[in-house]
């Protein structure tokens, strides 16, 4: 039987475990990161400005690493999206005060608390309309294109699956003008599918929370169901 192609376009490496079990159903991953990330002259001014917030939304594993070692108020509180950043800010002594599974739920969830402040330290591409109105959006970063992304590597095969964590990754994607036709999209939640709704009408697989076991295990499912 021939194998089939998963075309990995996140940063982080599919992990091991589901790398195998992809396999065991024909299924090969293809890993080339289209999106690096890159710390913005905002993040010079962490110290100063954190020093003013109580309360922190951190919304990506990335923005998580970068500010761990900057910010030493073990006071403040961290609101995260996502297990992996929780564990990262956890790691570094900071106290995570609630996890939401993604940006959405946790909106919901600070919209409940109208009398405080938060600070949102972000991607430039991040969605900010989703935050009520006493969330201040810091974008300490910014996605660019992978200098190591070659377009040529990309052999793509009918009904292949291909995989983007991010809105700057399917630009990047659409902009090479790789051919996806009768391919199935998967993404990283929901403001990635809509980005990728401007451009493409392929058939997608959306979990419900934003983390790499969940989109590994909502794609594992679609195989074995189909």
């Amino acid at each position: 039987m021939k194998k089939k192609y998963i075309y990995w376009t996140l940063r982080n490496n599919c992990s091991r475990k589901w790398e195998e079990k992809f396999n065991s159903l024909n299924w090969s991953i293809s890993h080339n990161p289209i999106i690096d990330l890159k710390i913005n002259d905002n993040f010079k001014l962490i110290e100063e400005i954190t020093s003013n917030y109580s309360k922190i939304i951190i919304s990506s594993p990335f923005a998580a690493e970068s500010i761990s070692n900057k910010i030493n108020d073990k006071n403040i509180e961290f609101f995260t999206v996502g297990n992996h950043s929780a564990s990262i800010l956890k790691k570094n002594n900071l106290k995570v005060v609630y996890t939401a599974n993604n940006s959405e739920d946790l909106s919901k969830y600070i919209k409940t608390f109208k009398d405080q402040k938060y600070l949102h330290l972000c991607s430039e591409k991040s969605n900010f309309g989703i935050w009520p109105e006493y969330v201040k959006s810091l974008p300490i970063y910014k996605p660019v294109l992978n200098k190591n992304f070659d377009v040529n590597q990309i052999n793509m095969k009918s009904n292949s699956i291909i995989v983007f964590g991010s809105p700057s990754g399917v630009q990047e994607w659409y902009k090479k003008k790789i051919e996806i036709e009768n391919s199935i999209i998967a993404t990283m939640g929901e403001t990635t599918k809509n980005q990728c709704n401007l451009y493409y009408n392929n058939s997608m697989i959306v979990p419900t929370n934003s983390s790499t076991h969940e989109l590994c295990e909502s794609i594992y499912k679609f195989l074995k169901d189909n």
